[in-house]
């Protein structure tokens, strides 16, 4: 039972003089709330996150149990004039979330998630950043930072939640709140904050003392979006004359394969009635080719971890300068090494063969679209300025992105 607050003490002192044992569960409750601190941390995210997720996933009580908790809490809230928490362990939603539970655990997580929600003080993701299911430090400050700002928002009347366009507005807000410097963070953004921390642990993922070497080079760079250079109209002609011949119905299917797979893999392209035509991404790509261009490099560096460190390593160096084929290799199999890949076979370091193949993936569609130099590999490795970005950028996606480990 907390003791340190008179609020809160007060508040349990008169609820036990008519009810000890509801005394006692709000008590409970309340410590959990809290954290075992004053009434001061009491928030809609707090209360919403006790009663919808806590109550019944961690403490698991009864049926019975959890109803009388619930309303020890809120007679509580009542007593310390927080009403609308109150009413909040009272509310339907409340109700059809414990009932959900009861139906099965699953259940009650989708309808506590839903719930989260539809109150408006959780946020969505943006296109330009996603919420992490695990989260950094930084990142967990930050994401109670906005709820409380969106708390205050729909106190306000500000926020309706469920109200026409109220998604739109929620994401302004958010916006708002992560792009303002903030004097608690040394002056820097949350946003700022939150990316440098997530390129960090993307540095420390891999326990290889190469890669880590490379890639720290390009932190502050990963740090704010790549931009293509200057004076680019047309990051991907190969890709875009492709898309124009498919707007103009010319049979492309017996070529182009891997350019139309990759077309195909973007969300440009798509088959109607048997007949392959552009999307409305494809549309804007044709139209605009620069506002469309992450769609690429975003595509790359997924899947399979030891395909991933390969192809940051090549990214890493090239980025930087030219490199051979030879070179290129060397550096990602001692990478691979340090990172304790082993052949499946013979528990050897990866092979020059192994090597090629975790390449491929991201050496084909990057060749494809014309983002590699003049030049045989083996005797000179490089990118084109445009090939850079796509490098630069397909790093930073994965850097900063949820769930920046090998094994997401």
């Amino acid at each position: 039972m907390p003791e340190m607050d008179p609020a809160i003490n007060q508040a349990l002192e008169t609820i036990a003089a008519q009810d000890p044992a509801a005394a006692h569960l709000a008590g409970t409750a309340l410590g959990v709330v809290t954290g075992g601190g004053g009434a001061g941390r009491i928030t809609q995210e707090r209360v919403q996150r006790f009663v919808w997720y806590d109550l019944p996933i961690k403490m698991r009580p009864t049926d019975e149990a959890r109803t009388a908790i619930t309303a020890a809490l809120a007679t509580a809230l009542d007593l310390l004039e927080l009403p609308r928490y109150a009413q909040i362990c009272r509310s339907d939603t409340t109700a059809k979330v414990h009932q959900a539970y009861t139906e099965n655990p699953q259940v009650g997580l989708m309808a506590f998630r839903e719930a989260n929600l539809a109150s408006g003080i959780y946020p969505q993701d943006l296109p330009e950043f996603k919420w992490g299911a695990s989260m950094g430090v930084e990142e967990a400050n930050a994401l109670s930072g906005v709820q409380d700002f969106l708390e205050l928002a729909v106190a306000s009347g500000e926020l309706e939640p469920g109200a026409k366009d109220w998604k739109r507005k929620q994401r302004k807000l958010v916006r708002t709140y992560l792009n303002t410097p903030n004097f608690q963070l040394g002056g820097q953004t949350p946003l700022d904050v939150m990316n440098t921390e997530r390129i960090q642990n993307w540095i420390k993922v891999e326990p290889s003392e190469t890669r880590q070497r490379l890639v720290s080079r390009l932190a502050n760079r990963l740090l704010y979006p790549i931009e293509l250079p200057d004076g680019t109209a047309d990051p991907y002609p190969a890709l875009t004359g492709l898309l124009r011949r498919i707007e103009s119905g010319d049979d492309v299917s017996t070529e182009h394969a891997r350019l139309l797979e990759i077309a195909a893999g973007l969300g440009l392209t798509r088959k109607l009635k048997g007949e392959l035509v552009l999307t409305k991404s494809g549309k804007q790509m044709l139209q605009a080719p620069q506002s469309q261009w992450r769609l690429f490099p975003q595509s790359l560096l997924g899947g399979n971890p030891y395909h991933r460190l390969a192809a940051e390593v090549m990214f890493a160096l090239l980025v930087e300068g030219d490199s051979t084929l030879g070179e290129v290799i060397g550096t990602v199999r001692q990478t691979a090494t340090e990172a304790n890949y082993r052949e499946a076979g013979t528990g050897l370091p990866p092979s020059e063969i192994s090597l090629m193949k975790a390449l491929d993936p991201t050496v084909l569609p990057v060749g494809e679209m014309g983002l590699f130099g003049p030049g045989d590999f083996s005797t000179l490795m490089s990118l084109t300025p445009v090939g850079k970005a796509v490098a630069l950028e397909a790093m930073r996606h994965r850097a900063t992105g949820p769930g920046a480990a090998p094994w997401d």
